[in-house]
């Protein structure tokens, strides 16, 4: 993924033009050297990283994984939903992988 810059994405609107559209749902501005802004941003910084973190080493846990039982209960209420629900069961379950023992 490559950023671009607002001017060169889309150069018909200018950041002027941004701003006022946006200013209306602006509660606070901040520069970025303002204190408070730095705490804010190490804040997030620190949340970003503490749900990496759970995310990477008790997400594999064996503590949170589902059973296959849990499974084809929550895709069985998905495919419910679903106008070739037989189709998909029938090839889900045709890898016989799958089974509730």
């Amino acid at each position: 993924m490559q950023l671009t810059s607002l001017e060169n994405s889309i150069p018909e609107i200018s950041r002027e033009t941004v701003n006022r559209l946006f200013e209306p749902f602006v509660g606070r501005s901040f520069s970025p050297d303002e204190p408070e802004w730095r705490k804010e941003i190490n804040r997030r910084k620190r949340s970003i990283l503490r749900k990496y973190l759970k995310r990477v080493f008790h997400d594999w846990s064996d503590a949170s994984r589902r059973d296959k039982a849990a499974v084809i209960t929550e895709y069985s209420k998905a495919w419910n939903h679903c106008e070739n629900y037989g189709h998909l069961r029938q090839a889900w379950f045709s890898a016989n992988i799958y089974t509730l023992n």
